[in-house]
């Protein structure tokens, strides 16, 4: 008659903190109701390689107690730095005859107004063919750009696109916010 006494039956002491475990060190995995041995040491994540059987499994610190029944302890990670979000892309700015206006041959003062109702009603970028010439049609287009209170700012085009014979003029964008 070895029994127990009944007063201990199903009566358990609370886990003891503190254990940290090392490799060839045996633990038990509670969840699984195995136990293990350790191959690999704790990594900064908070998770060890334990053999179970012939498997070498990943477990977490939490899920693991020494043989005496001591949980583990956990190991403070420090948080990792959070990496900016990536910029928005830029939107693709594609030429169409809605956007385009040409302008070649023009005098200055006619082309200021063409330019001026074009900027009023351009719902973006805006393409400006003034050609080559003698230069004064795209001076006099490139000083009333830099002039001009709702043009963000303008480049010549790309070399494909017309290269110094054509401007790109950008429109800001809250110009053309709905309230």
């Amino acid at each position: 008659q070895n029994r127990l006494p009944s007063a201990s039956k199903g009566v358990t002491s609370p886990p003891k903190k503190g254990f940290l475990p090392q490799v060839g060190d045996r633990i038990r995995i509670p969840k699984l109701g195995n136990t293990a041995e350790v191959i690999g040491p704790v990594t900064s994540d908070g998770e060890l390689v334990v053999r179970l059987g012939l498997m070498k499994v990943t477990v977490q610190l939490a899920e693991i107690e020494s043989l005496s029944g001591e949980k583990a302890e956990p190991i403070m990670v420090k948080a990792k730095p959070v990496a900016p979000p990536p910029p928005e892309p830029k939107p693709v700015e594609v030429r169409t005859s809605q956007n385009t206006i040409d302008i070649r041959g023009q005098r200055v003062a006619d082309a200021e107004v063409i330019l001026e109702n074009a900027i009023a009603s351009a719902r973006g970028p805006l393409w400006i063919i003034h050609g080559h010439g003698t230069g004064k049609l795209r001076h006099g287009v490139q000083v009333f750009l830099t002039s001009h209170p709702n043009v963000e700012r303008f480049e010549f085009a790309e070399q494909y696109d017309g290269g110094s014979w054509r401007n790109l003029a950008l429109l800001p964008k809250l110009r053309f916010l709905r309230h």
